[in-house]
Formats: C-alpha cells, structure tokens, sequence
C-alpha cells in the first residue's frame, strides 16, 4: 500500500506545484465554487492529525480515527488561493 507522500494525487500535485478544488451542490438549484492556486506539501505531526481529524469528524470520532490510522507518510496540502469562481444558480 502507498503512503500518502507517494500516493498519484501528491505526486502530480508536487509535479505541479498547484492544485484546483471544486465543491458542489448537485441538488436544484446548482451551486458551486471553484478555487486554484500554488500548494506546499507538508509532512503530519500527530497533534495536527488530530485536531484535524477532530475539527472533521469531533471529538470521539476524531481520536478513533487517529487511533485506527497509524502515523507514516500522512501530509497536508496548502494552498494559497489565487483565482475563485463561484456560480449559484439560485440567484440567476
């Protein structure tokens, strides 16, 4: 099994320097946005692991994750974000 560090997303994101992110609703009426911008990879420590896993999925479900995910290759992606869209059909 890969480690994040060595996983297809990171590597072409390394190769890249930058990354985009779309989120959506694809319920009517359709929203979305729409973000890029150049990316540091960064190495995990374990007390941001789990603030991160906490801030996601609270206080119990947070330590239970960490704890059932070993440490090892886990990185965290940053962005500064450059160019937005953003579209929400509802105000057209």
């Amino acid at each position: 099994m890969k480690n994040a560090r060595s996983s297809s997303n990171a590597t072409a994101i390394r190769a890249s320097g930058r990354f985009s992110l779309c989120a959506q609703d694809e319920r009517p009426p359709y929203r979305y946005v729409t973000v890029e911008g150049p990316v540091t990879i960064e190495e995990v420590g374990q007390d941001e692991r789990l603030e991160l896993a906490r801030r996601y999925l609270g206080l119990e479900g947070g330590d239970a994750y960490v704890a059932a995910n070993p440490v090892g290759g886990q990185v965290v992606f940053r962005m500064t974000p450059e160019h937005w869209s953003a579209v929400d059909f509802s105000k057209a």
